[in-house]
């Protein structure tokens, strides 16, 4: 079956009538619970950038929920202090695009963002990751377990759902803990070139109990899942998306509250 892809009045991606983007707005509160930023978040900018372009450093983010006045968007809250040097203006820089990509102006990639869910997850072997498969452009490589939210779906929902479907294990009480973005040309799984920002909601969680490790979202873009001991991941390789969560990773001591 040929996908096919449209753009719907809200200028998202629909493929074979599902809406693939979800969405997204920022909001950003001070110390004494008072709504400071409240935007849209534009294609290629990342949350922490558009809340310092209007004078707010992110302290943390809080939540990410479902928007309930659009199904198919995400509301992403962060704690903000003002910022003594005032607002930092946006630059924008060229997009960096995978290798062996060759830009035709004449075939313009898709526009497309993605919100997508993930979990830090310890237990007694060690740290929950998940390698890639060769659908990604980061064959072998580590990465946190989870994936793409979708239309309608609460974001700790999903993130409990992609960890049992990537990794076999049951997890509960997720809590975010940073919010990445990333901004690349490039092709999709299913081959499409794309304009892509994935902007990536990372949880901390609890193990509910140890099971055997199973990848059930078999032909994806995971081909395995391993418990990594804490003092190995100093060692192991990251895939590049993944290059700002190794701080995250920490050991069971290290965990948010």
């Amino acid at each position: 079956m040929t996908d096919r892809l449209q753009t719907d009045a809200y200028g998202r991606v629909v493929r074979n009538g599902r809406v693939l983007d979800a969405p997204v707005h920022v909001d950003g509160y001070d110390r004494d619970g008072r709504r400071q930023v409240a935007e849209d978040l534009p294609h290629g900018v990342s949350p922490d950038d558009l809340l310092r372009s209007h004078g707010w450093d992110p302290v943390r983010p809080v939540a990410a929920e479902r928007d309930l006045g659009d199904p198919h968007g995400i509301v992403l809250t962060y704690v903000v202090d003002r910022r003594e040097d005032g607002p930092l203006p946006l630059t924008w820089s060229p997009v960096a695009v995978d290798e062996g990509i060759v830009l035709d102006p004449a075939r313009p990639p898709l526009v497309r963002t993605r919100v997508a869910a993930y979990a830090v997850v310890h237990g007694p072997r060690g740290v929950l990751l998940t390698v890639n498969s060769e659908r990604t452009n980061a064959h072998g490589t580590y990465g946190l377990p989870g994936g793409g939210v979708e239309p309608g779906e609460d974001p700790e929902a999903a993130v409990v759902r992609e960890v049992w479907e990537e990794t076999g294990q049951d997890i509960y009480r997720p809590r975010l803990v940073a919010v990445l973005s990333q901004h690349w040309i490039g092709l999709s799984p299913k081959g499409i070139l794309e304009d892509f920002q994935a902007v990536r909601l990372v949880y901390g969680a609890e193990l509910q109990r140890t099971q055997d490790l199973v990848v059930h979202d078999t032909g994806g873009t995971t081909e395995a899942a391993e418990w990594v001991p804490h003092a190995r991941l100093s060692a192991i390789p990251l895939a590049p998306a993944w290059a700002g969560v190794r701080d995250h990773l920490g050991d069971e001591t290290d965990r948010p509250a």
